[in-house]
């Protein structure tokens, strides 16, 4: 009778290591390959996109004439609580 309580007890913990690796440690290493495929790729392409963007990158002389002909005027406005009333 021992013997089967402790066939028993065998059987279970060979079941429980089993659903803890299956079911924890398997998913964790595919979601850890999954996520450096995902940072290697958003990497991938952000790096491309900046050296296309620095290499397209022509200042337009159109753009530039508007910015130094515009000028916009503003006037300061008196702040009453910084007088104390």
């Amino acid at each position: 009778m021992l013997k089967l309580i402790d066939l028993a007890i065998d059987i279970f913990v060979i079941w429980l290591l089993y659903k803890i690796v299956a079911e924890f440690v398997i998913p964790l290493f595919q979601i850890g390959r999954e996520v450096q495929r995902r940072i290697k790729s958003t990497q991938d392409a952000s790096s491309g996109a900046s050296s296309h963007a620095y290499s397209s990158y022509q200042p337009s002389q159109k753009s530039a004439r508007q910015q130094e002909g515009e000028y916009i005027e503003f006037e300061e406005i008196k702040d009453e609580r910084a007088d104390g009333k």
